[in-house]
């Protein structure tokens, strides 16, 4: 298979990907002197793919605004972040196959470079926003429902022990009645090729079930023999009651993956294996997903 794009130069193309029905949908967002990109690709009859058309920030895109980082789809909707201008924008499919003209999620408290938009998950009937620079990075997760008015903030969730540098949010992931937060914590140095940001504690996972009308705390999935600095929370996937976490700086940055089960006695996660590279090597980042 073959996507290709006109703009892809050292701008990013592939920075996010998403699958939405027929759709393959690729965020280009790292050249600062153009406005952020989705393009949408969809297969032609002889089997290959074509860009279809190309989305930028709806009312005005700006230069630099980092619209596409993040990506979540599922059939018929989307909802694509841009966090260098705190903004996330969720759009729904029309008759036609093609999308409407967004809707801006709002938040009630963001704050300038708090990155809201950083990353973003479409669960069963609601949608999570994360800002992980909030707070002097400690983070947040906003979460937003339908309404009649709308698509309207529902909570902010944030750890009990939330503190500087945790980069709570900086992974989510949701299931129908679940969010999964991670919240790697860093501190000085260096990270995944950012200057800035360095993994110095072993990281944590916050779960949430929305029960009774609200989201309470389902308790934490721990890291299991994660290395100081590893990461643990940096990635984070769920289908049904399994749960994968990533720690791609483990081991020397060969990286490793915890699987956790839900148990519905303890009505909590229970470590259940731990994943890594058949052939570990120093700078691997398995688990990096």
């Amino acid at each position: 298979m073959s996507v290709h794009s006109l703009k892809v130069t050292e701008q990013g193309f592939g920075g996010a990907e998403a699958v939405s029905g027929e759709d393959i949908i690729v965020g280009e967002t790292s050249n600062g002197s153009f406005p952020g990109s989705i393009y949408v690709f969809k297969r032609t009859d002889d089997g290959s793919w074509t860009e279809s058309y190309q989305m930028e920030a709806p009312g005005g895109a700006e230069a630099g605004d980092g619209y596409g980082r993040a990506l979540s789809a599922n059939g018929w909707q989307m909802i694509v972040g841009a966090p260098l201008t705190n903004s996330a924008y969720l759009y729904t499919r029309q008759d036609d196959g093609s999308w409407d003209a967004g809707t801006a999620l709002m938040a009630s408290d963001v704050s300038e470079d708090d990155r809201f938009g950083g990353t973003v998950a479409l669960g069963h009937g609601f949608v999570v926003v994360s800002t992980t620079a909030q707070n002097d990075a400690a983070g947040a997760v906003y979460v937003y429902r339908y309404s009649d008015d709308g698509w309207m903030q529902e909570t902010k969730l944030s750890p009990p022990d939330s503190s500087a540098g945790a980069l709570f949010g900086t992974a989510v992931a949701t299931g129908e009645d679940l969010i999964l937060v991670g919240a790697p914590a860093r501190a000085g140095g260096r990270f995944g090729g950012r200057r800035g940001q360095e993994f110095t504690e072993v990281g944590s996972v916050y779960a949430y079930r929305y029960t009774d009308g609200e989201w309470v705390s389902a308790g934490q999935l721990g890291p299991q023999g994660v290395s100081e600095g590893g990461g643990f929370g940096s990635s984070i996937a769920v289908n049904e009651g399994r749960a994968a976490v990533g720690a791609p700086f483990d081991a020397q940055g060969s990286g490793t993956v915890s699987l956790f089960d839900w148990d519905d006695e303890s009505s909590a996660y229970a470590s259940s294996g731990k994943l890594a590279p058949f052939v570990p090597a120093r700078g691997t980042r398995f688990g990096a997903f």
